[in-house]
């Protein structure tokens, strides 16, 4: 084979942006997880395959533990894997290569890398996204809606509810931070806020917030554009706000407010049944993914990692 197309491990530092950018922009599978700058915000350390002059790229978010460097699938990153799709035989060798270089290896490829058949030992999890594309207008979107989902909209609009769109990244992380729980770490917070700042400021998404009759905040979400993806980044909401059923009255404004215009509405999915409901219930389609995992980490440390 040409020594140009073979595949180089290279380090962040190492990365040519200009190209991995075009790489990104142009692929057909493009996400925009993969970008170099979305990267740099969910992890603080990745590396990628290279093919050639970027032709091909696979970014790998990495770490460490126990002194061996692991792969790992940041929080906020839905899908990584290849780009752009390859085929199934340079698919493969970016698997072998994988699998050659790393002990350890969880990520999550997109529905456009199936080249998973070479790797023995290997367990491939199928996960859910939920797709709506948009442009038919809102009377044949709203005609699929469930109905389940048009009777919990009905309930919704007679509670006096109000969308404010362009809200504060700091109000925003403070109701995300207040309603998640113990389900996000410091770190975790502190990712997503200077995503959702940064993500912001390029003019590549905002904060769609639902407030009461008595103005306070009791749902909202980040929705992030990218190409022809609206994406439903992050979302929470009060118990107030599961109550009133104001994440049903904000995604139904903003369908409305989309209708007519050539997006997808990308909900990133959920394999929690209740939640994949509630995305199924617009009418968005179920699209395969598959998360990966490959552990070929010494023993005993094969066990802690199982």
């Amino acid at each position: 084979m040409h020594e140009k197309s073979e595949i180089q491990l290279l380090r962040r530092q190492e990365i040519d942006e200009e190209k991995w950018s075009r790489c990104i922009e142009e692929a057909d599978n493009s996400r925009v997880y993969a970008n170099h700058w979305y990267l740099d915000r969910v992890t603080e350390n990745w590396e990628a395959f290279v093919w050639g002059d970027y032709e091909f790229v696979m970014p790998l978010p990495v770490r460490k533990k126990w002194g061996l460097k692991y792969v790992f699938q940041p929080l906020f990153s839905q899908q990584l894997g290849i780009f752009p799709a390859p085929s199934l035989e340079t698919g493969e060798k970016f698997m072998t290569k994988l699998a050659d270089l790393f002990y350890y290896c969880e990520t999550n490829l997109n529905p456009q890398n199936l080249v998973f058949e070479v790797l023995k030992n290997a367990q491939i999890q199928p996960r859910d996204n939920f797709l709506l594309p948009l442009g038919g207008g809102y009377s044949a979107l709203s005609a699929n809606f469930a109905t389940n989902t048009k009777r919990n909209i009905a309930k919704a609009e007679n509670n006096h509810l109000q969308l404010v769109t362009g809200m504060q990244t700091s109000e925003f992380i403070a109701f995300k931070k207040q309603h998640s729980g113990n389900r996000l770490s410091k770190e975790d917070i502190d990712n997503l806020r200077n995503l959702v700042s940064f993500l912001g400021y390029k003019g590549l998404g905002d904060v769609q917030g639902v407030y009461t009759s008595q103005n306070e905040l009791c749902a909202a979400v980040f929705f992030l554009r990218w190409k022809n993806r609206l994406i439903y980044l992050s979302a929470s909401s009060s118990e107030e706000g599961k109550n009133l059923g104001a994440m049903y009255f904000l995604v139904n404004q903003v369908i409305k407010e989309q209708a007519h215009e050539p997006f997808i509405i990308d909900f990133e999915g959920s394999m929690i049944p209740g939640v994949a409901r509630f995305y199924a219930g617009f009418g968005a389609y179920r699209e395969t993914y598959f998360g990966l995992k490959l552990n070929r980490l010494p023993w005993p440390l094969k066990l802690i990692k199982k």
